[in-house]
């Protein structure tokens, strides 16, 4: 069975689901609970996808899902997200992206601003005005990473940039496309900051696997990413998420000691009504191919939570 024979067969049992009447049951069980939506980069109407299939959302995709998300939840800011509300019962969304893509801080901006919904973007400073290691990897390889080829990368190579690509040059004689998706500039940052609603938050310095460092390793990724952005930046708030998702127990801490409020994964789904660690909160990550039947199920807590 082909790939997209596969889709077409999901996203019709998803459509019977959604169709059910089993959202209404399934909500109840999530009032009063509050979910972090995951987005990476926002596809402008008209622009060609590449890079990394799964993180490249098109923009009407993205519209439609905002229309979904609207009618479901409350669209709460990522600094409002455990604050007493008017309605405890109401289920609570917060929308975030990763990376600070060109794309996100334009295409995915102007829909929000559209239906007036706040958003969090996580910058990393080191990342501003180029691309990334993933896109050009799975760009060369037909849109998806090899799951050892990944595991390398962010484990053994920890992410870095550089020896990413130096070392998958050197092993496959690819060279990266020339019109990669890019990570905004800091001009292009300010423009999107003048929108009401949208927040900064920090995703470390250089997008390295924190994981894999040491503390002092971790307090140059970690305080001077938040340094940077409120000293250019009246929307910036202290909030991190970990590269790659990848956290411990040494890096809970060191982004304490850092003075992030709190710090996010890339997975988990549903948050607790009262979590305890507040640097190792969860988050749904919404992928590319996901369609508006599969993100109601998934708001509603059915189907995976990535």
């Amino acid at each position: 069975m082909t790939g997209s024979a596969r889709t077409l067969i999901k996203n019709v049992a998803e459509m019977a689901l959604v169709r059910s009447g089993v959202l209404g049951l399934a909500r109840k069980r999530l009032r009063g609970r509050a979910v972090v939506l995951a987005y990476h980069n926002i596809v402008p109407t008209g622009e060609r996808s590449c890079g990394e299939a799964s993180l490249h959302l098109p923009q009407l995709a993205f519209a439609r899902q905002l229309d979904v998300i609207e009618s479901t939840s409350r669209v709460v800011p990522l600094s409002e997200l455990f604050d007493d509300l008017e309605d405890p019962d109401a289920t609570r969304v917060s929308i975030t992206f990763d990376d600070a893509y060109l794309g996100a801080v334009t295409a995915g901006v102007d829909e929000l601003r559209r239906r007036s919904m706040p958003a969090t973007i996580f910058v990393a400073p080191g990342l501003l005005g180029g691309d990334t290691w993933w896109d050009r990897l799975a760009d060369a390889l037909g849109g998806v990473i090899p799951v050892e080829t990944r595991r390398y990368a962010i484990e053994e190579l920890r992410g870095n940039r550089d020896g990413v690509l130096e070392w998958f040059e050197r092993r496959t004689g690819k060279r990266p496309h020339t019109t990669l998706p890019r990570i905004a500039n800091e001009s292009e940052l300010r423009e999107s900051s003048r929108q009401p609603g949208i927040t900064f938050g920090a995703h470390s310095w250089s997008h390295r696997n924190l994981k894999a460092l040491s503390e002092n390793e971790l307090a140059s990724e970690l305080a001077p990413s938040l340094a940077w952005l409120q000293d250019r930046f009246s929307n910036a708030i202290p909030w991190l998420t970990y590269p790659y998702g990848l956290s411990s127990p040494l890096v809970e801490a060191a982004s304490a000691r850092a003075r992030f409020q709190g710090a996010f994964m890339v997975a988990g789904g549903w948050m607790s009504r009262s979590p305890e660690r507040l640097h190792a909160l969860p988050r749904l990550g919404i992928p590319a191919g996901l369609s508006p039947s599969g993100l109601s199920l998934r708001l509603a807590g059915i189907a995976a939570s990535r």
